[in-house]
């Protein structure tokens, strides 16, 4: 075969119109003439059986090869050799895997491929159709699964060469789906020297696709590779305008500003880019740098104009906010020059459009700002000729966006089909949990008997199945969600009672607490169409991801929560179907190993056992228990997992308890606390204020470094960044806010930023902090298990923090007829006492309670 030819077929193939490119595709992008590729049916064939499909594919094989034998030309052997591998796919796709049917049809396909191969070399140079469709159909055979494993043998360096061949077919006749899958391949086994243009061909075939995200993520990969290819460069940055994806975008943008530092289109991004951002002075730096370029540009004029009147309203605000006179005077002064300047370019773009009301009512809102009256009555006048309401003086201005601004719209392609083709999370668990639970019940090859059973028996299967349908919420998390944007969210009127915005989002309503008082829920309103969105949480509610959490940071550098106060309130159910354990291939072959009981992780001692056993009464009682042992970001809590089940134990056989009226959360991530919260909000909405409410919370604690407030650390919380954690605040704010009889909360925690070893939480803070101290509030009573900058520390020979430990104790010794005010003596007492017996360390818990219990909670019982 003539490489040579094939390699000049390929070039001529893929080669770039660089004279008739479109200003308005991607650059580097080629329009190239459609190409249709014939596709050769099989006559007579529908939807037969698979013995009729083998039966037919070896009807053709057997023409094929007589034909051939009988020494046909190749003009009429290889359009038969191209049909008996049709028939052969066809066969392979209807067989079963691993049949008798399925070995004759890949064998009479194996036989086929040689010349498959030997047809693109016949028809190469002669017509490019053929060329095309034969290199296809020997690449898609060897990228079959049920093929990869078949040795073939073909000349050194050809396979790219038909890789590459079938990558331009697809991407000439518009399958750019089928084209991906070739530049994927190409990228593997193809010389390094094509790189660089297959990786921009990939691009534009996602851009084409309209799958913007993975574009600029091909640019990204490309340019690892090939760093100073300039074509991947601009075409990753259009692919993120197009996109509305301004993640990758600044580093691509600084890399080209390198090379072309006065590109017009360049910095007209990137100012964009900047006004996404909020970086306002960066924004007119870049846009005062175009206008030096293009004097007469009225769409730079504009922004610039923007850019001085958003900087005017953040300093106006401030000036507002500021409460030192030196702070107001300076916010004043600054504010009135950026108005100035506001009004001296956007006077020529209302003169350009004046039926513009955004700039025509920023322009009013700057003369009212700088006080002059005369000029803001006039351009009152003339908002109200169009029909428009008129801005107020004494308003607390809001910034605008730029009409047109490549991020002020809503993200199209890849990223909103994420969302919409979400399958409902329980038909995702079920299938990712029982196809991963059924692999880790099988015996291992090299893995010993005893080890087996004792790894299966007891607890494992559940605690396994737990772990997975973890996993299986973090993959669902990770495929279904994306980043947030403000063209993804609409803020609604501000809640004078409540003090709230509710903000709508593409993944449910989350409400921002914005005080009333000294204008700030004005400011935030003002400062809103350039705020930023960071660090959203999710969960899963009604098998729907839904947005649990997220950080709003305004310009003026103030930053609020937004939080799903319903978040997962409706528990999502996955029905798990188990799988049977069995031994195979040894001495107990078949034996089911269900009964066979697993060794605990703790060491039962005295508290664990004789648990005393009461009357089931207390229907109207609930528990709430949150346990967190194993963190991703922190060191463990050892033994709080202990902690938790022994306390539930404890609520179920000593205090009456039902167990559906127990909760309890292990390892709970942000999300699973705010769920937690949720269902105890649920169930004091349907018990008409008569239920008990207990809390009980064993896990790190840790204070916030400036404000010293005191915050519960999820698993998946990071110590150093209490957005990721649970204001206790919030917490007390929302058990006192139920409607319920009285709640009683027991936190085996500290808040100092200690681990129960005594080490930092955060290794970045050198000392222990002192909190914050929370009142309880409505009525509430709080045992909390330190004081201060204490520690919450272990009892390591019970297998049980200190705290947790002395609080079953009083339990089992009382047999949980207890008074609060008794159970806090006992606890108080024995803690501090052994603290520094076995730790060496002061411990003292702490009893509190609210106005509402004051005087009383001492002789309230622990069980009525």
């Amino acid at each position: 075969m003539d490489r040579q030819l094939f390699f000049a077929v390929l070039i001529a193939a893929m080669s770039l119109d660089s004279q008739s490119q479109n200003p308005e595709t991607l650059p580097g992008a080629m329009p190239m003439p459609a190409m249709t590729v014939p596709v050769m049916g099989l006559p007579g064939v529908t939807s037969e059986s698979a013995e009729e499909a083998v039966e037919q594919a070896t009807d053709l094989y057997k023409q094929f090869k007589w034909q051939k034998y009988d020494g046909e030309t190749d003009e009429k052997i290889y359009p038969l050799a191209y049909k008996a591998y049709q028939a052969s796919v066809k066969a392979l796709d209807s067989t079963v895997p691993g049949s008798e049917l399925c070995n004759r049809a890949r064998g009479i396909l194996a036989d086929i491929m040689p010349d498959i191969l030997r047809g693109a070399s016949y028809y190469s140079g002669k017509d490019d159709s053929e060329l095309k469709k034969f290199a296809s159909a020997y690449v898609d055979a060897k990228l079959r699964p049920d093929f990869k494993d078949e040795k073939l043998i073909e000349p050194e360096g050809m396979y790219p060469v038909l890789v590459y061949i079938s990558a331009s077919g697809a991407f000439n006749g518009g399958d750019y789906a089928k084209a991906l899958k070739y530049f994927d391949e190409y990228i593997k086994v193809g010389p390094a020297e094509q790189l660089a243009s297959i990786y921009l061909f990939k691009l534009h075939s996602h851009a084409n696709l309209k799958q913007f995200d993975e574009a600029v993520e091909t640019a990204i990969e490309g340019l690892k590779r090939f760093p100073d290819d300039q074509n991947l460069m601009l075409a990753g940055v259009q692919a993120s305008v197009n996109g509305h994806n301004p993640d990758h975008l600044q580093g691509l943008l600084d890399r080209l500003m390198i090379l072309k530092p006065g590109d017009e289109q360049l910095l007209n991004i990137q100012g964009q880019l900047y006004e996404s951002q909020g970086e306002l002075q960066k924004a007119l730096d870049t846009y005062q740098t175009l206008l030096e370029m293009r004097p007469d540009n009225l769409n730079i004029v504009r922004h610039v104009a923007i850019a001085y009147f958003n900087l005017g309203v953040d300093n106006y605000n401030q000036m507002i906010y500021e409460t030192d006179e030196k702070n107001q005077r300076k916010f004043k002064r600054q504010s009135n020059e950026f108005f100035e300047a506001a009004c001296n370019y956007l006077e020529p773009a209302v003169a350009n459009d004046p039926f513009s009301l955004k700039y025509l009512k920023a322009l009013g809102v700057s003369y009212g700002c700088l006080g002059r009256l005369d000029r803001f009555a006039e351009v009152n006048n003339r908002i109200k000729a169009l029909g428009s309401n008129p801005v107020s003086e004494k308003d607390m201005p809001a910034m605008v966006s730029v009409d047109g601004s490549a991020f002020s719209a809503s993200a199209s392609g890849s990223s909103d089909k994420r969302i919409n083709d979400a399958p409902r999370y329980s038909d995702f668990a079920k299938s990712y949990v029982e196809k991963r639970l059924a692999d880790w019940a099988k015996k291992g090859e090299f893995e010993r008997t005893e080890a087996f059973i004792d790894r299966v028996s007891g607890d494992g299967m559940e605690e396994r199945e737990a772990a997975l349908l973890k996993d299986a919420e973090k993959e669902y998390l990770t495929l279904y969600t994306r980043r947030l944007t403000l063209s993804d969210t609409r803020l609604l009127p501000y809640d004078t009672d409540t003090e709230l915005y509710t903000l709508e989002t593409s993944y449910g309503p989350v409400s921002i607490r914005v005080p009333l008082d000294n204008g700030e829920a004005e400011g935030f309103k003002s400062e809103w169409e350039m705020a930023k969105l960071r660090e959203p949480t999710y969960s899963i509610d009604d098998n729907k991801v839904r947005l649990a959490r997220l950080n709003v940071i305004l310009p003026s550098g103030k930053s609020y929560i937004a939080e799903n106060y319903d978040a997962a309130s409706k528990t999502t159910t996955v029905d798990i179907e188990k799988p049977e354990i069995t031994l195979s291939g040894s001495a107990v072959e078949g034996k089911n190993l269900a009964h066979v009981k697993s060794k605990r992780t703790y060491a039962p001692s005295d508290v664990d056992r004789d648990i005393p056993v009461n009357k089931t009464d207390a229907a109207n009682t609930f528990a709430m228990i949150i346990a967190n042992e194993n963190y991703s970001k922190a060191v463990n809590v050892e033994a709080a997992s202990h902690d938790g089940a022994s306390f539930a134990d404890y609520c179920n056989l000593t205090l009456g308890l039902p167990k559906s009226n127990i909760r309890i959360y292990n390892d709970a991530s942000l999300a699973e606390m705010l769920r937690a919260m949720a269902d105890m909000r649920n169930i004091a909405s349907v018990t008409s204020g008569k239920a008990d409410l207990i809390f009980y919370y064993a896990g790190h604690g840790v204070p916030d470094d400036a404000t010293k407030d005191a915050y519960l650390l999820p698993t998946d919380g990071d110590a150093a960044v209490t957005e990721t954690c649970l204001s206790l605040r919030n917490l007390y704010d929302n058990l006192a806010g139920l409607d319920t009889r009285r709640v009683l909360v027991f936190l085996d925690a500290c808040f100092s930023g200690s681990t129960r070893e005594g080490k930092m939480l955060n290794q970045a803070r050198g000392v222990e902090i002192k909190p914050k101290a929370e009142v309880p509030k409505g009525n509430m009573f709080v045992l909390s298990a330190a004081s201060d900058s204490e520690t919450a520390l272990p009892y390591k020979e019970k297998s049980h923090g200190l705290f947790t430990y002395f609080l079953l104790k009083k339990l089992q010794e009382s047999k949980g007829k207890v008074s609060l005010g008794e159970l806090s003596d006992y606890v108080i007492d024995n803690v501090s006492r052994q603290s520094v017996i076995v730790n060496s360390k002061k411990q003292t818990p702490t009893a509190s309670a609210s106005g509402h219990l004051s005087g009383k909670w001492r002789n309230e019982k622990l069980k009525d």
